[in-house]
Protein backbone atom coordinates (compact mmCIF):
# COMPACT_ATOMS: atom_id res chain seq x y z
CA UNK A 1 0.00 0.00 0.00
CA UNK A 2 2.64 2.55 0.70
CA UNK A 3 5.57 3.19 -2.07
CA UNK A 4 8.60 4.12 -2.39
CA UNK A 5 7.50 8.06 -2.84
CA UNK A 6 5.44 7.77 0.70
CA UNK A 7 8.21 9.28 2.18
CA UNK A 8 11.54 11.28 1.53
CA UNK A 9 14.20 12.46 3.74
CA UNK A 10 16.08 15.11 2.05
CA UNK A 11 19.78 15.43 3.65
CA UNK A 12 21.75 18.91 2.54
CA UNK A 13 25.57 18.90 2.72
CA UNK A 14 26.70 21.70 4.96
CA UNK A 15 30.35 21.67 4.00
CA UNK A 16 32.40 24.61 3.17
CA UNK A 17 32.31 23.19 -0.59
CA UNK A 18 28.61 24.58 -0.08
CA UNK A 19 29.90 27.89 0.95
CA UNK A 20 31.21 28.91 -2.44
CA UNK A 21 29.44 30.61 -5.18
CA UNK A 22 27.84 28.37 -7.73
CA UNK A 23 29.31 30.83 -11.00
CA UNK A 24 25.60 31.82 -12.25
CA UNK A 25 25.19 35.58 -12.43
CA UNK A 26 21.87 37.20 -11.19
CA UNK A 27 20.35 39.40 -13.92
CA UNK A 28 19.33 42.02 -11.17
CA UNK A 29 20.55 45.88 -12.67
CA UNK A 30 17.45 47.78 -13.43
CA UNK A 31 19.39 50.87 -14.18
CA UNK A 32 20.72 49.30 -17.61
CA UNK A 33 17.90 50.47 -19.85
CA UNK A 34 18.43 54.22 -18.31
CA UNK A 35 21.08 55.04 -21.03
CA UNK A 36 25.03 55.40 -21.23
CA UNK A 37 26.81 56.99 -18.07
CA UNK A 38 25.89 55.00 -15.45
CA UNK A 39 28.33 52.66 -13.87
CA UNK A 40 27.02 48.91 -14.17
CA UNK A 41 26.73 47.17 -10.41
CA UNK A 42 28.67 44.15 -10.08
CA UNK A 43 27.46 40.68 -11.15
CA UNK A 44 25.68 38.89 -7.94
CA UNK A 45 25.85 35.06 -7.59
CA UNK A 46 24.15 32.73 -5.46
CA UNK A 47 25.94 30.08 -3.21
CA UNK A 48 25.89 26.21 -3.53
CA UNK A 49 23.89 26.19 -0.84
CA UNK A 50 21.63 28.30 -1.84
CA UNK A 51 21.06 26.50 -4.93
CA UNK A 52 20.38 23.80 -3.02
CA UNK A 53 17.36 25.56 -1.14
CA UNK A 54 15.85 26.70 -4.29
CA UNK A 55 16.01 23.43 -5.46
CA UNK A 56 14.52 21.85 -2.28
CA UNK A 57 11.61 24.58 -2.35
CA UNK A 58 10.75 24.01 -5.43
CA UNK A 59 10.34 20.14 -5.15
CA UNK A 60 8.31 20.83 -1.96
CA UNK A 61 6.04 23.00 -3.89
CA UNK A 62 5.51 20.88 -6.65
CA UNK A 63 4.74 17.44 -4.21
CA UNK A 64 2.17 19.55 -2.25
CA UNK A 65 0.47 20.74 -4.88
CA UNK A 66 0.03 17.64 -6.45
CA UNK A 67 -0.17 15.24 -3.17
CA UNK A 68 -1.56 17.47 -0.28
CA UNK A 69 -1.62 14.62 2.45
CA UNK A 70 -0.68 11.37 0.97
CA UNK A 71 3.26 12.19 0.98
CA UNK A 72 5.75 12.63 3.78
CA UNK A 73 8.92 14.73 3.45
CA UNK A 74 11.51 15.21 5.70
CA UNK A 75 14.73 16.93 6.31
CA UNK A 76 18.04 16.05 7.97
CA UNK A 77 20.85 18.27 8.45
CA UNK A 78 21.60 17.32 12.06
CA UNK A 79 18.28 18.35 12.68
CA UNK A 80 15.09 16.55 11.50
CA UNK A 81 11.42 17.37 11.36
CA UNK A 82 7.90 15.98 10.51
CA UNK A 83 6.49 17.21 6.86
CA UNK A 84 3.29 17.18 5.55
CA UNK A 85 1.16 20.39 6.54
CA UNK A 86 -2.40 20.16 4.44
CA UNK A 87 -2.43 24.16 5.25
CA UNK A 88 0.15 24.77 2.58
CA UNK A 89 3.21 25.61 5.33
CA UNK A 90 5.28 23.03 4.38
CA UNK A 91 7.84 25.12 2.77
CA UNK A 92 7.63 28.18 5.00
CA UNK A 93 8.29 25.86 7.98
CA UNK A 94 11.48 24.19 6.42
CA UNK A 95 12.87 27.80 5.63
CA UNK A 96 12.27 28.66 9.25
CA UNK A 97 14.15 25.82 10.40
CA UNK A 98 16.97 26.49 7.75
CA UNK A 99 17.21 30.05 8.95
CA UNK A 100 17.93 28.83 12.95
CA UNK A 101 20.59 26.45 11.20
CA UNK A 102 22.54 28.90 8.70
CA UNK A 103 24.42 28.82 5.92
CA UNK A 104 27.68 26.60 5.69
CA UNK A 105 30.80 28.19 7.01
CA UNK A 106 33.77 28.74 4.53
CA UNK A 107 36.14 27.28 6.90
CA UNK A 108 35.89 23.36 8.38
CA UNK A 109 33.96 22.92 10.90
CA UNK A 110 33.94 19.17 11.10
CA UNK A 111 30.48 18.37 9.48
CA UNK A 112 30.03 15.04 7.78
CA UNK A 113 27.58 14.50 5.76
CA UNK A 114 27.69 10.51 7.35
CA UNK A 115 25.69 11.93 10.08
CA UNK A 116 22.63 13.40 8.12
CA UNK A 117 22.77 9.90 6.31
CA UNK A 118 22.57 7.98 9.40
CA UNK A 119 19.65 10.58 10.83
CA UNK A 120 18.21 9.80 7.68
CA UNK A 121 18.19 6.25 7.99
CA UNK A 122 16.21 6.80 11.28
CA UNK A 123 13.76 9.41 10.12
CA UNK A 124 12.84 6.28 7.59
CA UNK A 125 12.15 4.24 10.40
CA UNK A 126 9.25 6.37 11.86
CA UNK A 127 5.90 5.56 11.30
CA UNK A 128 3.73 8.04 9.55
CA UNK A 129 0.38 9.39 10.34
CA UNK A 130 -1.00 6.83 7.53
CA UNK A 131 1.05 3.46 8.53
CA UNK A 132 -0.04 4.13 12.18
CA UNK A 133 -3.54 4.48 11.15
CA UNK A 134 -3.31 1.49 9.10
CA UNK A 135 -1.72 -0.68 11.41
CA UNK A 136 -4.34 0.42 14.65
CA UNK A 137 -7.28 -0.20 12.15
CA UNK A 138 -5.58 -3.38 10.51
CA UNK A 139 -4.22 -4.96 13.61
CA UNK A 140 -1.43 -6.11 10.86
CA UNK A 141 2.25 -4.62 10.12
CA UNK A 142 2.82 -2.80 7.22
CA UNK A 143 5.40 -2.52 4.28
CA UNK A 144 7.83 0.27 5.36
CA UNK A 145 9.40 2.45 2.07
CA UNK A 146 11.15 5.41 1.62
CA UNK A 147 13.53 7.70 -0.19
CA UNK A 148 16.70 9.46 0.81
CA UNK A 149 17.76 11.95 -1.92
CA UNK A 150 21.49 13.28 -0.59
CA UNK A 151 22.24 16.92 -2.02
CA UNK A 152 26.05 17.08 -1.68
CA UNK A 153 29.67 16.74 -4.13
CA UNK A 154 30.90 13.53 -5.12
CA UNK A 155 34.81 13.72 -5.43
CA UNK A 156 34.99 10.44 -7.39
CA UNK A 157 33.37 7.09 -7.94
CA UNK A 158 35.28 5.74 -4.63
CA UNK A 159 33.12 8.11 -2.43
CA UNK A 160 29.96 7.47 -4.43
CA UNK A 161 30.74 3.52 -3.50
CA UNK A 162 31.43 4.07 0.40
CA UNK A 163 28.57 6.41 0.79
CA UNK A 164 26.26 3.56 -0.67
CA UNK A 165 27.79 0.98 1.51
CA UNK A 166 27.39 3.00 4.76
CA UNK A 167 23.75 3.81 4.41
CA UNK A 168 22.95 -0.27 3.05
CA UNK A 169 25.04 -1.11 6.50
CA UNK A 170 23.30 1.80 8.71
CA UNK A 171 19.61 0.14 7.24
CA UNK A 172 21.06 -3.54 7.88
CA UNK A 173 22.02 -2.12 11.70
CA UNK A 174 18.91 0.01 12.51
CA UNK A 175 16.49 -2.94 11.33
CA UNK A 176 18.38 -5.28 13.55
CA UNK A 177 17.94 -3.29 16.89
CA UNK A 178 14.90 -3.21 19.23
CA UNK A 179 12.43 -0.45 18.78
CA UNK A 180 8.54 -0.84 19.50
CA UNK A 181 8.01 2.52 18.12
CA UNK A 182 10.21 2.13 14.75
CA UNK A 183 9.45 0.42 11.93
CA UNK A 184 12.58 -1.96 9.81
CA UNK A 185 13.10 -0.40 6.33
CA UNK A 186 11.94 -3.04 3.89
CA UNK A 187 12.66 -1.01 0.84
CA UNK A 188 14.68 2.16 0.57
CA UNK A 189 15.92 4.17 -2.81
CA UNK A 190 18.93 6.60 -2.50
CA UNK A 191 19.53 9.47 -4.74
CA UNK A 192 22.33 11.30 -4.91
CA UNK A 193 22.64 15.07 -6.53
CA UNK A 194 25.89 15.73 -7.12
CA UNK A 195 26.09 19.49 -7.00
CA UNK A 196 28.86 21.78 -8.55
CA UNK A 197 29.45 25.46 -9.92
CA UNK A 198 28.60 26.05 -13.41
CA UNK A 199 31.66 25.42 -15.88
CA UNK A 200 33.27 22.85 -13.63
CA UNK A 201 33.90 20.06 -14.93
CA UNK A 202 31.46 16.57 -14.53
CA UNK A 203 33.48 13.64 -13.40
CA UNK A 204 30.07 11.59 -12.74
CA UNK A 205 27.61 10.22 -15.07
CA UNK A 206 23.81 9.95 -14.78
CA UNK A 207 22.99 6.24 -13.70
CA UNK A 208 20.00 4.13 -13.22
CA UNK A 209 18.71 3.18 -9.93
CA UNK A 210 20.84 -0.27 -9.39
CA UNK A 211 19.63 -3.15 -6.51
CA UNK A 212 22.53 -2.80 -4.13
CA UNK A 213 20.90 -5.50 -1.81
CA UNK A 214 17.31 -6.80 -0.88
CA UNK A 215 16.03 -3.53 0.94
CA UNK A 216 18.80 -0.43 -0.77
CA UNK A 217 18.65 0.73 -4.34
CA UNK A 218 21.21 3.90 -5.00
Amino acid sequence: MFAVSHKTVFVLDRSPYFAQSCNQPIEYDVLRSKGSGIIPAAPITKSLWTCCIDALQEYLRIVMDIYPREKQVKLTEGISFFTNHPDGKLCKTILTKLSLVGPPKKEDDGFSVLHGLSAAVNCLREPTVQQTWKMESSGQAVKNRGRIILLTHIKNQSQMQKLEAYVQEEITQMNMSDGSDLLPIHECELVVVHSIPLDQEIRLNDRPLRELGPVLRA
